[in-house]
């Protein structure tokens, strides 16, 4: 049986691919798991002083992530025409891009727990990295007593839901 032959460039990054498949699968992780594991998208933190949570987290995936009503709908949970509102109201309130420096970055997978709030989940999220709520509150632009009750709420629903 002939091997197939590549162009020399392609032949090269197949055989890079190959030595890095095989690295994984020495470390323990299964082929499966590297080609399933999909593109991340984060949100940085600091998008939310600027708008309210799904407004913040839409647009910001619309317009620096790129992505489609649609993939934003599934990736968040919700629906299309919930995306679609949420993102016509941002463009009103702030025209131009949410900026993309922040010190901690929120997966928008996170953003899917749909017990909880868009701001519950991101306080919850940012507790659970070891952040204390007088941090949380200067992230966020918030007020502190307004992140302890949001931290607070989020542990209530997440200790009912056990």
């Amino acid at each position: 049986m002939s091997e197939i032959q590549l162009p020399a460039d392609r032949r090269k990054l197949v055989e890079a691919l190959s030595s890095l498949i095989s690295y994984a699968e020495s470390i323990g992780i299964a082929r499966e798991e590297l080609l399933s594991s999909g593109k991340k998208y984060a949100v940085p933190a600091s998008a939310f002083r600027h708008l309210p949570g799904l407004e913040a987290v839409v647009k910001y995936l619309r317009e620096n992530c790129a992505l489609e009503n649609i993939e934003i709908a599934e990736l968040l949970s919700r629906s299309i025409k919930t995306v679609w509102a949420s993102y016509e109201r941002a463009k009103k309130v702030m025209p131009g891009r949410i900026p993309d420096s922040s010190e901690f970055l929120i997966p928008a997978d996170e953003f899917a727990n749909r017990r909880l709030s868009i701001l519950e989940n991101v306080v919850y999220f940012l507790k659970r990295e070891g952040l204390n709520t007088k941090k949380i509150a200067e992230i966020l632009g918030k007020d502190y007593k307004t992140i302890w009750t949001i931290a607070r709420r989020a542990e209530i629903k997440n200790a009912q839901q056990i």
